[in-house]
C-alpha cells in the first residue's frame, strides 16, 4: 500500500531526452532526434512538457517542467542570436480601498413567448399555455453605497444565470449585467423604474439580449407590491437591443423567493461590523425613500 504518501500523477516520458537518437526522443532542450541514432535533430521542432522527463520524479513536478523548459527557450534563443529578458517594469502601488457595498440575490418566475412581440401580458398568457417558462437568479451588487445613492442611474451590476426552454434547452449564462435602481422614466419624470439589461450566451454560443423593468408608480389603489414584483420583460434575438425583438414576458416574484431574496442581503468591502450596519442602513434609507417619495408624498 502507499501507506497515504502522496504521489505524482502526471504521466511523464514518451519523448524522453538522452544523449542520442538510439536512447531518447529529444536532446536536453526537447529538440526532437532525426532517424534512429546519432545527435542530428530536426530543425525547429521541440517538444517542451512533461513527456520529455524520463521517469516520475515526485509529486506534481510542475517546477522542474517549467524550468527545464524556461532553460530549452534560453538555449533556442541564444542559437538564434536572440535574448530575452527576465526583468519586469517597476510597478507603482495603487490600491484604493473599495467602498462598502450591498449584495442581494433575486429570483423571478413566469412566462414568456417567441409568437407575441407588442404585448408583455399576451406573450405570459401564450407562453403559459403554450408551457414556455422563464426564469433568473441573479446575486446583484451596487456599487459603493455613497455613489450608488448619488448617482442619478443608481447603478449595480449582476450575474446569475436565466432557465428559458424557449432560448435554449441548458441554462443561459449572463454578461454585462447592469441593475438600474429607482431611475426615472423615460416617458414621465413624475414616475420611477427598475431596470435589468443583460446578455444571455446559450452553450453552444448564441447570444440574445434581455430588457425587463417594473413601473414604481403610484397608480389607483396600493399597487406597491405589485410594483416592485412585476418584471416586464422584452428578449432581442441578437448581442443589444438593436437585434430584432424575438419575445415578450412577464416574470414575477413569489413570496417565498422574495423571504428567501431577504436572507441574502449583505454588505461587502466592510470589515467591522458597524461598517456592515451603515452600508445596509444606506441602502435601505435610499430604497425607502424612493418608496415613500413615490406612493406616500400625498400624505405629507
Amino acid at each position: 500500500m502507499l501507506n497515504y504518501e502522496l504521489i505524482t500523477v502526471h504521466p511523464l516520458g514518451g519523448c524522453w531526452m538522452a544523449e542520442d537518437a538510439s536512447t531518447g526522443v529529444t536532446d536536453h532542450t526537447g529538440n526532437v532526434f532525426f532517424g534512429d541514432n546519432g545527435t542530428t535533430t530536426h530543425p525547429g521542432l521541440y517538444v517542451l512538457d512533461g513527456s520529455i522527463i524520463p521517469r516520475p520524479l515526485g509529486t506534481n513536478p510542475l517546477y522542474t517542467i517549467s524550468a527545464l523548459t524556461e532553460r530549452a527557450c534560453k538555449i533556442i534563443l541564444q542559437g538564434m542570436n536572440k535574448t530575452v529578458s527576465y526583468d519586469f517594469p517597476s510597478v507603482t502601488k495603487s490600491f484604493t480601498k473599495p467602498s462598502p457595498a450591498v449584495q442581494f440575490t433575486e429570483t423571478m418566475r413566469g412566462f414568456f413567448s417567441k409568437d407575441e412581440k407588442e404585448d408583455f401580458e399576451k406573450g405570459y398568457e401564450v407562453g403559459q399555455q403554450h408551457c414556455s417558462p422563464f426564469m433568473f437568479t441573479l446575486t446583484i451588487q451596487t456599487e459603493g453605497t455613497d455613489t450608488f445613492a448619488n448617482d442619478p442611474e443608481h447603478r449595480g451590476f449582476m450575474a446569475g444565470t436565466v432557465i428559458a426552454p424557449a432560448l435554449s434547452d441548458k441554462p443561459l449564462t449572463i454578461s454585462n449585467g447592469l441593475f438600474n435602481l429607482f431611475v426615472k422614466d423615460e416617458d414621465n419624470a413624475d414616475h420611477r423604474k427598475m431596470k435589468y439589461n443583460m446578455q444571455l450566451n446559450t452553450y453552444d454560443g448564441r447570444q440574445y439580449y434581455f430588457y425587463g423593468y417594473k413601473k414604481v408608480e403610484d397608480d389607483k389603489g396600493f399597487d406597491l407590491w405589485k410594483d416592485t414584483t412585476v418584471l416586464y420583460v422584452t428578449v432581442y434575438d441578437g448581442k443589444d437591443n438593436n437585434a430584432p425583438v424575438l419575445g415578450k414576458g412577464i416574470l414575477k416574484i413569489v413570496p417565498m423567493d422574495f423571504a428567501t431574496q431577504m436572507t441574502t442581503m449583505k454588505a461587502l468591502n466592510t470589515t467591522t461590523l458597524m461598517d456592515s450596519i451603515k452600508a445596509l442602513t444606506s441602502f435601505s434609507s435610499f430604497f425607502s425613500k424612493n418608496i415613500l417619495e413615490t406612493y406616500f408624498s400625498k400624505l405629507f
